[in-house]
């Protein structure tokens, strides 16, 4: 993986190969861009943040366009629902 940072960042949460070792990574971490993971599995790291999380009226916004509502309604909210 050619990058020009110092870190790069796990694509998402996976097991990778070390020689005879698996190492867990967890989406988002950071690890320095020389480790020997990195260096042996390029495709499992990205140089920039897969994913940018903001919080705005209770709405977990991500920078790939999902957004997680909360489960339940603040107070005052009204959550509009159809019956089935």
């Amino acid at each position: 993986m050619s990058t020009t940072t110092d870190h790069v960042f796990v694509r998402q949460t996976c097991a990778v190969s070390l020689g005879n070792e698996r190492v867990m990574l967890t989406a988002g971490d950071v690890w320095p861009a020389d480790d020997p993971v990195v260096t042996a599995n390029p495709d499992a790291f990205a140089a920039q943040p897969t994913r940018v999380r903001s919080f705005d009226a209770g709405v977990v916004r991500t920078s790939n366009a999902d957004a997680l509502e909360r489960a339940t309604a603040a107070p005052g909210e009204r959550r509009n629902t159809r019956r089935k």
